[in-house]
């Protein structure tokens, strides 16, 4: 058999008919918002731990999504339960931090 025949030597990515954030994503994924924010220099630094925060919540979600997509996790049963209950406990933490982070910027207002 030779290297070309290898299956392991030839990988490819899977395809998708959304754009799920992966391990291997480059840039942030950002979202589109409905208000003005305000100047950045109006931000305390409190604010800007938060979002480091959240942007370490998305990487892991989108690490666990990659993880459940993965063939031998989704072909085992009890790892990928654990791999479920980990990414929903990530995207209700997340919901919560910007429930939160709503809450604040109405009581600025």
């Amino acid at each position: 058999m030779s290297s070309s025949d290898d299956p392991h030597t030839h990988t490819h990515q899977a395809s998708s008919t959304t754009n799920v954030p992966t391990l291997h994503t480059l840039h942030p994924m950002k979202r589109s918002i409905s208000y003005s924010p305000d100047s950045e220099e109006s931000h305390s630094p409190t604010s800007s731990r938060s979002s480091e925060h959240r942007g370490g919540d998305h990487m892991v979600k989108a690490a666990l999504t990659e993880l459940l997509n993965d063939d031998s996790v989704r072909s085992n049963a009890r790892g990928s339960r654990s791999v479920q209950n980990f990414l929903m406990e990530t995207e209700h933490a997340l919901r919560k931090q910007r429930r939160q982070s709503l809450n604040e910027r109405v009581a600025t207002f």
